[in-house]
């Protein structure tokens, strides 16, 4: 046998095996991928199947300081057994939220931009940055003492914050 004949012999087996050998860890690829779907599917599908009637609460509503909606804010629900914290964003005075039923502490936060400030304090002329103050009471968010008890599937809550009680 010529040695051309030869080299294109061996070279076709060569390239069969390495054909083979892909083929093979393509299966291998195909089945562990069908079970890394199965894998996390199943939880899910399980998780989904068994889901509770607490937490499917939905509450929503409006939150005002002094007759005036808050911009941009957030409003969280802290549990009162748990001590979970479920937080949600305030855009333009509403805000919308699921959690478990139950006793609830509310806490809501805003701040204001009031100035600029260096990125870096080392470097004053650098880049500047917003300046933010919260300019909610704090008997509304760190001293809080306003409740709330959750236990509709769908309820609204207005919080209507005075900065002065008269």
């Amino acid at each position: 046998m010529s040695k051309k004949i030869q080299k294109s012999v061996l070279f076709r087996n060569q390239f069969q095996c390495r054909f083979d050998n892909t083929a093979v860890v393509w299966k291998r690829f195909d089945l562990l991928r069908q079970l890394l779907i199965v894998s996390v599917l199943l939880p899910v599908l399980f998780l989904s199947s068994c889901s509770s009637n607490e937490r499917g609460t939905i509450i929503s509503g409006n939150v005002t300081l002094d007759g005036t909606p808050i911009p941009n804010g957030q409003i969280h629900f802290l549990d009162q057994q748990t001590k979970v914290p479920v937080a949600a964003a305030i855009r333009n005075g509403k805000y919308s939220v699921s959690i478990e039923s139950g006793e609830k502490s509310v806490k809501v936060f805003a701040e204001k931009i009031v100035g600029k400030i260096p990125r870096d304090p080392a470097q004053p002329s650098g880049e500047m940055i917003d300046k933010t103050e919260q300019y909610v009471p704090k008997k509304f968010n760190t001293n809080s003492e306003l409740t709330v008890t959750v236990a509709n599937k769908k309820e609204v809550r207005d919080f209507n914050l005075k900065t002065f009680d008269l």
